[in-house]
């Protein structure tokens, strides 16, 4: 065989093709001198008996050009950011390390150096722990004093010092857990009896509701199990449980965490009502029991969340406040977990549900209690026998029989659905942990599963499994280096499969919320890298778009939010899990938008940061007031965004960044302390200004600390538009009580401290509050030391 070529020169040449014959086995090529058989590749792999040749077609055919079909492949060039820029960060405590995720609103701080600076100019001084041990002390002793005088008499006082059962507490009152200085804080609620002000007696009363929902949180958070009562001494009576509780939790809980079969959980229910206290429990019997201490729990806490308490009664009348630690014992100590069961998973997973929801004991996917539940829950599954085969091999899975037994043919589909229902929960808690994380998925394997092939068990979330895993794995075995446009066409293309589904019917509309907002959750964590991608990369050309894209999935996600938030007629029951997932939502939106603010210099368009920090106001006051009043870590949340807004609304209208810069250029010739440690960038700033030559202007050389040219970072929003699209804006009526404005009106800091003396500060005289000047005689701390916040929110801290 003859083929022809040009060579170097462009002269034809011809070059002989000989036949060429390879080894079936090994795939050598053989040459005339070694075609024995067997060849020496099979006699060390011992395959003597199949050696044989065959021809070697490639090297027979013409190497003829073949024809180019890429065009017809659809050809995505990959797209990287790098979600921790600033690297990994561990905080260490003395209560515990936690790791900060990539996809966290902590996380967008620490990658994001103007939100970085933003923290730590609105950063308030840390006291010591024994100077912060006599402070309240100090505090303690004086309040006592104040608060006896502006509530009761001097003969009143002296009563109560001698006989201290007189004590206005009652035995068992939420405030036994609140220190002495604000246990005559019931007093306001006569106090607010005589105010003429609607808004003032609001505030009365919501202080007494705060001081005594989180001081019976607090209270029940340091409980523990005292031994001497068990779970079947504790649970509702029968006919409470049956005829109230139970209805309830079927129409309304149960399809958010299906794990039990209705029916077999119901007879299991009965049998424990029915046991003699005489009989030996075994782990299912103590299981089963913490499994309706725990229903019993999440009803109540759905009927608290819904604004519907007072239309059941019996439920809100339940003493509940000892249920959880005792879950908490006979769940995850002793006997329980050396051994395990399917109602034992189940029941765990019940906890990890409730976990997601409290309001008291959940913190969403800060909750290190929570992760390492779950990673029980998991290995606990795979020594129960839990995993894909109880999907993909049906016909040879085989549940509650002996080792020794054979298959059994009259083995019911009920057991294997038991088990499958249990996975796809599992599959889908640790889903979404990842997804709102950038953690690993506990569970590394996934399959293309058609949901169609399970008759009878709805698993819609098993369809998306792999997309799932997919987008979590992408992102978490690489964090520096994630493929943006891959993770956005696959949170699409996830999107869309779900909108199909939830018109058919096929998905829970509550799920399907959830599910939506966490993917939105995470493309906006996307899209802030990417912005500050841009930056690093000196990508000027993509920063325009970048920003536009983050500034509409902040809208987005918050437009979401509102929805969520104002469906009561339909997400009422339901509302206690949508809260936690509209929670984190909000503190991404609200932990992301300041970076645009300070970001606001670089646009030419007028009154860009008057209308983002109206925005970011009206945020701030639709989380804590839908928000705030019900759970103690948002509460808490408060003071540090009041800070933080007081901040902004000091900034300059035109370029804010340059009001930080002058605060530290000060700060630098003054060699003052800051009261947090300051980013390296804003270190190299100091250094270069106190070197600086004077015709340099602080903008310019705060970008050549960042490597970069502030001309050709510029952007525009199209501000006029964007008004009319901005949710939570509409603001309130005028006798609405709004919460954001009510508390930590005086909160300061170094920064608010001298910001009237910047050249660029924004420093007007806000409207007059009626709460600016409220009289906190019963909060104040002596006439040396007035009201702190930080000590009011020290109050609420669990004890040590």
């Amino acid at each position: 065989m003859v083929d022809s070529k040009l060579d170097k020169n462009g002269n034809g040449s011809r070059k002989r093709r000989r036949q060429t014959i390879v080894c079936v086995n090994c795939r050598r090529r053989k040459t005339k001198c070694d075609k024995g058989k067997p060849c020496e590749s099979c006699v060390k792999l011992g395959l003597q008996e199949t050696c044989s040749y065959i021809p070697d077609l490639g090297s027979q055919l013409l190497q003829r050009k073949s024809l180019d079909f890429s065009f017809e492949i659809p050809h995505f060039e990959a797209s990287y950011i790098n979600l921790i820029p600033a690297g990994l960060l561990v905080n260490r405590k003395r209560s515990g390390t936690g790791y900060v995720a990539p996809l966290t609103a902590a996380a967008s701080i620490q990658r994001d150096v103007y939100l970085r600076v933003l923290r730590s100019v609105c950063a308030t001084p840390k006291f010591g722990s024994k100077k912060s041990h006599k402070r309240k002390e100090k505090h303690s002793t004086a309040a006592q004093t104040t608060t006896t005088t502006a509530t009761a008499t001097v003969g009143d006082h002296k009563k109560e010092q001698d006989n201290p059962s007189c004590s206005l507490e009652e035995p068992e009152s939420p405030m036994k857990g609140l220190p002495n200085s604000l246990r005559h804080i019931k007093k306001m609620e006569e106090e607010a009896a005589d105010l003429s002000d609607d808004l003032a007696a609001k505030h009365w009363y919501t202080c007494k509701r705060l001081f005594e929902k989180f001081g019976a949180s607090r209270k029940n958070r340091i409980k523990s199990w005292n031994g001497t009562e068990t779970p079947f001494e504790l649970i509702p009576e029968a006919t409470v449980f049956f005829q109230h509780v139970w209805p309830y939790y079927v129409d309304h809980v149960w399809q958010l965490c299906p794990v039990f079969n209705l029916s077999t959980l119901e007879t299991k229910i009965h049998t424990a009502y029915a046991k003699s206290p005489q009989q030996k429990y075994g782990i299912d019997d103590f299981a089963c029991y913490c499994t309706i201490l725990l229903i019993t729990r999440i009803v109540q806490v759905s009927i608290e969340l819904s604004g519907r308490a007072d239309d059941y009664p019996i439920i809100k009348s339940i003493e509940t406040e000892c249920y959880i630690p005792i879950v908490h014992h006979f769940l995850l100590r002793g006997e329980s977990i050396r051994k395990c069961s399917l109602f034992g998973l189940q029941a765990m997973l019940l906890l990890r549900f409730y976990q997601w929801c409290a309001p008291d004991d959940g913190d969403g996917e800060y909750l290190q209690q929570s992760s390492m539940l779950m990673g029980m829950i998991v290995s606990g599954s795979y020594g129960i026998g839990l995993g894909w085969h109880c999907l993909t091999q049906i016909g040879d899975f085989v549940t509650d029989r002996n080792i020794q037994c054979a298959i059994d043919p009259t083995q019911t589909l009920e057991e294997v659905k038991e088990y499958q229902r249990v996975w796809c929960e599992i599959l889908h808690w640790d889903r979404k942990i990842s997804l709102l994380t950038g953690l690993p998925c506990l569970i590394g394997t996934t399959m293309r599963v058609n949901n169609n092939e399970h008759d009878g068990l709805s698993l819609p979330a098993l369809s998306y499994d792999f997309l799932l895993e997919k987008i979590s794995r992408t992102i978490s075995s690489c964090p520096t280096k994630v493929d943006f446009d891959l993770i956005m066409r696959l949170s699409g293309h996830l999107k869309q499969m779900m909108r199909n589904d939830s018109k058919d019917n096929v998905l829970n509309p509550v799920h399907a919320h959830e599910m939506n907002l966490v993917l939105l959750l995470l493309e906006l964590s996307l899209e802030h890298a990417r912005v500050v991608n841009c930056e690093i990369v000196q990508h000027s050309d993509e920063y325009r778009d970048c920003i536009q894209a983050l500034m509409e999935k902040i809208l987005e996600v918050t437009n979401f939010c509102q929805y969520l938030l104002n469906r009561d007629e339909v997400l009422a029951p339901a509302r206690f899990y949508t809260n936690r997932i509209v929670e984190l939502a909000l503190r991404g939106a609200i932990s992301i938008l300041p970076s645009i603010i300070l970001r606001s210099g670089r646009s030419s368009e007028a009154k860009m940061k008057a209308t983002l920090t109206k925005f970011y106001k009206a945020t701030l006051s639709a989380y804590f007031n839908s928000l705030g009043t019900d759970y103690y870590q948002a509460f808490r949340r408060m003071f540090n965004a009041k800070i933080l807004f007081k901040t902004l609304k000091h900034l300059n209208e035109t370029d804010p960044f340059q009001t930080i810069l002058e605060f530290y250029a000060g700060s630098s010739k003054d060699s003052e302390a800051m009261a947090a440690p300051q980013p390296s960038e804003m270190q190299k700033f100091r250094d270069r200004y106190d070197q600086r030559d004077g015709k340099v202007k602080l903008g310019e050389l705060w970008d050549s600390c960042l490597n970069m040219s502030g001309g050709l970072f510029s952007f525009e929003l199209d501000i006029e538009n964007l008004v009319q699209s901005l949710p939570f804006t509409q603001g309130l009526s005028e006798n609405e009580y709004d919460l954001f404005d009510a508390f930590f009106s005086k909160a300061s800091s170094q920064f608010l401290e001298t910001v009237k003396l910047l050249p660029s500060a924004c420093v007007t005289d806000s409207p007059e509050n009626i709460f600016d000047n409220f009289d906190y005689t019963l909060l104040d701390f002596g006439t040396e030391s007035h009201y702190d916040p930080l000590i009011f929110l020290d109050f609420f801290k669990p004890a040590a």
